[in-house]
């Protein structure tokens, strides 16, 4: 394990992973304009498979795309999110690697009002994906749905690449219900009075 630890110490993810998931984004874009072409035949609103893998590889990144795209454009907006997040989160990689456990927030309020807002953010997804049509049929045609996802890639049939509401649902449930977790935990260790605080942060010792 301590092999391992060092090998990721070394991988800067700050460049990294902004650099993977901004090439994976910029070919499920391209991949979208695509697929894009004559699907409107198919589909009065056509959602491609592909636009739903950039919100499965960017979560919170594709949010934020959402708002970058009006003034920037799809391509120029969604791309800038995807750094903009996973340059973010690999910078939060890098230190949590390098032993730095301390939190960067000083003030409690705000560290639980962040906390909250991310719990309810992931809820909020998690239910929006249940309560979608598209997450009840996945789930009572569950062969059907996994067998046309896995050939999305492998045939040009409209019904295997106008699959992006399914994902879209998918990408709603994993990342909601991950940020729920992971805030979620955070709140409770907070209230457990069990999270890392800097030695500037701790009062001083009384003698």
């Amino acid at each position: 394990m301590g092999r391992v630890h060092n090998a990721l110490r070394r991988v800067p993810w700050k460049f990294v992973l902004p650099a993977v998931m901004l090439t994976a984004t910029a070919a499920f874009l391209r991949l979208n304009t695509i697929w894009m072409g004559g699907a409107g035949y198919w589909d009065d609103m056509p959602v491609t498979s592909a636009w739903g893998l950039v919100a499965l590889v960017n979560g919170p990144g594709f949010w934020l795309g959402q708002i970058l795209r009006g003034p920037m454009g799809d391509y120029v907006g969604l791309a800038l999110a995807s750094v903009i997040f996973w340059t973010w989160s690999g910078y939060l990689v890098d230190r949590r690697l390098s032993g730095n456990r301390a939190s960067m927030i000083r003030k409690t309020w705000i560290r639980v009002a962040l906390y909250s807002l991310g719990l309810v953010t992931g809820c909020l997804a998690t239910v929006g994906a249940i309560v979608s049509p598209h997450f009840v049929f996945a789930l009572t045609h569950y062969h059907q749905y996994v067998g046309s996802l896995v050939n999305t890639f492998r045939t040009k049939s409209p019904w295997m690449t106008l699959l992006g509401r399914d994902i879209l649902v998918i990408a709603w449930m994993l990342w909601g219900l991950g940020y729920a977790g992971y805030f979620g935990k955070k709140l409770l260790l907070l209230a457990l009075g069990r999270t890392n605080i800097s030695d500037a942060q701790k009062p001083p010792l009384h003698s």
